[in-house]
């Protein structure tokens, strides 16, 4: 399975919302050159736990405008990206026609099946029901949990 990645920050300064569509673009477009996007590494710079879970929904949501049943796997991720950028994506992808890749989601977490002669791959990322914000092992067990059920769901 021949995968590469890529680094995305805005073009021009904005909002989270518009430097995240800026980054979109940019993804897309490296779509359109013979890549297959599977696993998007999204950090932001935001400093309640209500700005990253509405945030979050709405790249999510977004993102499966953008991809439809072929949306890769998503984590966000409260990390500041470089100043000035309130954004930035790591990106990986697999070389079109390298890989099968199948898009699914489980509890509305998007994640992906790459299958190949070589064998079969889950990636998923956003693991978590953010119900947790102050218990990290209940936090931690929960994430756990949503894998497995994936795992289960896939018969891995």
């Amino acid at each position: 399975m021949a995968k590469t990645y890529f680094i995305y920050y805005p073009l021009t300064e904005g909002c989270i919302e518009e430097e995240w569509k800026q980054c979109l673009e940019q993804i897309e477009n490296t779509r359109k050159s013979g890549y297959t996007p599977v696993k998007l590494n999204i950090f932001t710079n935001l400093s309640d736990i209500d700005s990253f879970l509405s945030t979050r929904q709405s790249v999510i949501n977004s993102a499966i405008d953008a991809f439809g049943t072929e949306s890769p796997a998503l984590s966000v991720t409260v990390q500041p990206p470089e100043n000035p950028w309130k954004i930035a994506v790591e990106a990986a992808f697999a070389v079109t026609g390298s890989v099968n890749v199948t898009g699914k989601s489980f509890n509305s977490i998007p994640y992906i099946i790459l299958e190949s002669e070589s064998g079969k791959e889950i990636w998923a990322g956003g693991i978590s029901s953010y119900s947790y914000p102050d218990d990290t092992r209940k936090a931690a067990e929960k994430a756990f949990d949503l894998m497995v059920a994936i795992l289960d769901k896939e018969k891995m």
